[in-house]
């Protein structure tokens, strides 16, 4: 279970701040999920799905475990088998909580949300560097009664007092019946580099996640539905940066010195790609099996992406830091 300090919910305020967390970790939409199991109130031994602790986006399931009194809240994110591609994809589904006397209204979402009820705050993005041009992917979506959803890219410098440098979004005001891919170019406008990035996706559009008030005073219609699948980040020379990579894996060490040791969840036949920051490829090596070494002696010193493509699609993607 998520355990949670329930008591604190009124007290919450959602504040920016550069949590301390992996930017890229192990998972994605096939390998992100966890059964977890309520332990206590009217809602014990129900089980729900939901991603792992350490996953780059997070939902509003982490409200399920909401006990009676203090409230109770439905399940807004699914581990789907209606994928575009792979097992499953991830369905956001808008509904409705009750807190105390009050009905509120929850935007089926997911994105780079966290919600700490011991620590008193909620931390909305995560540490990134990098300038994508997009976010690209693939989704369906099934409004109710004229609702429309949301897909959104903040990036900011909390170096700079938290300045917004770049920024996307789109929105869908009608039905998309069938998988259809999306892209979110994202505009850059700051001077600074950005050091954080908020993703949201939303199944309603009407959404506001500053601070606890304007949370529950989102809009839209119980039972919208979005689907999302594959996403990605797009750099300029046509690098590509999953953010929910198919396959696992693991670059190591990170930051790394002199050599990095890169391990798969399984066998590959491709090629390892290996790219700066601003999309210059400083490698091209090609791997059969599910671990190989690299040297990085010569590489200067920076952040890196590191993509396995098979069958020329990125199946992987991951990121580390040289020292």
């Amino acid at each position: 279970m998520k355990k949670l300090n329930l008591t604190l919910l009124a007290l919450v305020t959602i504040v920016m701040v550069n949590a301390q967390k992996p930017v890229f970790p192990d998972g994605d939409f096939e390998n992100c999920w966890v059964q977890y199991t309520v332990q206590e109130g009217s809602k014990a031994g129900q089980k729900y799905w939901d991603f792992k602790e350490e996953s780059f986006i997070s939902t509003l399931n982490q409200l399920y475990e909401l006990d009676g009194a203090q409230g109770i809240a439905p399940l807004t994110a699914f581990r789907e088998e209606d994928a575009y591609e792979g097992n499953y994809s991830l369905k956001l589904v808008s509904d409705t909580m009750v807190f105390g006397n009050q009905r509120i209204f929850l935007p089926g979402a997911v994105g780079t949300l966290l919600i700490d009820f011991i620590g008193i705050e909620c931390a909305l993005g995560t540490p990134f560097n990098g300038k994508p041009v997009s976010l690209s992917g693939y989704m369906k979506y099934l409004p109710v009664n004229g609702d429309s959803a949301a897909i959104e890219v903040v990036l900011m410098s909390n170096a700079h007092g938290g300045i917004v440098v770049g920024s996307g979004k789109q929105v869908f005001n009608s039905a998309i019946n069938a998988y259809s891919e999306f892209s979110v170019d994202i505009n850059y406008t700051g001077q600074y580099e950005p050091d954080s990035i908020i993703v949201l996706a939303a199944a309603s559009a009407d959404y506001d996640f500053t601070n606890i008030d304007s949370l529950m005073k989102c809009n839209g219609q119980k039972g919208s539905t979005l689907y999302l699948d594959n996403l990605t980040f797009n750099y300029g020379n046509n690098v590509k940066e999953c953010l929910m990579s198919e396959i696992d894996m693991v670059v190591m060490p990170n930051p790394a010195v002199d050599q990095i040791s890169i391990s798969m969840s399984e066998e590959i036949k491709g090629q390892v790609m290996i790219y700066d920051i601003n999309g210059k490829c400083v490698a091209n090596t090609a791997i059969n099996g599910n671990q190989m070494n690299i040297d990085a002696s010569a590489y200067a010193a920076g952040t890196y992406i590191v993509n396995i493509v098979s069958n020329n699609q990125v199946v992987a993607s991951s990121r580390f830091i040289k020292q």
